[in-house]
């Protein structure tokens, strides 16, 4: 008897790894109270001491001023982070204690849905619903319990060393692609990297005109691949508004790379269509100049209205781009 889940089989040459497989059975006792069984957790320890103390202190924060501030009246030492996808499609809270952690996760498991008004007319977000779940779930679990609270982590020593990002040792004085990191004394390499000139920084292209880019890239020897693409809003028609690599990555002599060039579009405010029957969302959209996509799903009634809209109300959008429209069936 194990009573443990299998979480993932080791792959070919891997060692298996007792981490991977959580305890679901922890003992079993016979009629009269006696163990018979037990399962001993097996851990590995992955980070240091004071690496991991030092990291609980800096998400303390996150719950008394940070992003979750609203569960900062909880009433034990905790520790969280929030988490938040583009448009308010998912949002987690990932909060601790010393003795029990926690993660919550508020979403639609099958769909697309920006929660953009769900938390009382407003966006949910990680420090909202899934904040508040957390502590509305912890709160209870933990009462009665001896409070507990973490060491405080020892302070390091260190200063500011000149890396080789391509081998994580000292970079020398011609490195071109030498970046500066603060570290640990105890951390800092010993060795010095043998960095070759062959390889340079990305020079920055972005905000400039696609001539004026050419130019840069070419003295830089490298070679320019234009691209022509929807910028985000407000960047101007014929600019640079990305590249690949990002400015100031290693580069080989003789490398590409991709220059993102504005094209010209026509911005148009999406309209808020959250409430609105479907053929009036679908009319407003058409008259705005949006092609439509609608999705029907149970968001409860009344059915035939807009629950949700992507991209979210309010948003600039290029004139001729998808709106996608979350509507109910009528169905809890």
């Amino acid at each position: 008897m194990t009573g443990s889940l299998p979480v993932r089989k080791p792959g070919p040459g891997e060692v298996p790894d007792p981490t991977l497989t959580p305890i679901a059975i922890r003992r079993v006792e016979n009629a009269g109270g006696h163990v018979i069984d037990r399962n001993t957790p097996q851990s590995n320890q992955v980070v240091s001491r004071e690496s991991a103390l030092t990291a609980i202190a800096m998400l303390r924060s996150v719950i008394r001023v940070g992003t979750a501030h609203k569960i900062s009246g909880f009433p034990r030492p905790a520790a969280g982070k929030t988490g938040t996808t583009e448009d308010f499609v998912d949002a987690w809270f990932v909060g601790m204690t010393p003795t029990l952690t926690t993660s919550v996760w508020n979403g639609f498991p099958t769909i697309r849905v920006p929660m953009v008004k769900q938390f009382h007319g407003t966006p949910v977000f990680g420090g909202t619903y899934p904040a508040l779940l957390w502590r509305a779930f912890t709160e209870p679990a933990l009462a009665g319990t001896k409070v507990h609270d973490w060491p405080a982590p020892a302070a390091v020593a260190g200063a500011e060393v000149r890396i080789d990002p391509a081998t994580g040792d000292r970079a020398g004085p011609n490195c071109p692609r030498a970046r500066s990191v603060v570290m640990a004394f105890a951390k800092m390499p010993t060795r010095t990297s043998h960095c070759r000139g062959t390889v340079i920084p990305t020079p920055e292209v972005t905000s400039t005109s696609q001539h004026q880019a050419q130019l840069t890239l070419d003295r830089a020897g490298l070679l320019p691949d234009i691209v022509e693409a929807v910028p985000p809003a407000g960047e101007p028609a014929g600019k640079v508004f990305a590249q690949d690599p990002p400015p100031g990555e290693p580069i080989q002599l003789g490398g590409r790379v991709q220059v993102s060039i504005a094209k010209a579009v026509t911005w148009v405010t999406v309209p808020d269509l959250i409430g609105l029957n479907d053929v009036a969302a679908r009319s407003a959209l058409r008259v705005a100049g949006f092609k439509v996509r609608e999705t029907r799903g149970a968001y409860g009634k009344p059915a035939g209205r807009v629950y949700s809209q992507y991209p979210i109300p309010l948003k600039l959008a290029a004139k001729g781009a998808l709106v996608t429209l979350i509507v109910s069936d009528g169905t809890d």
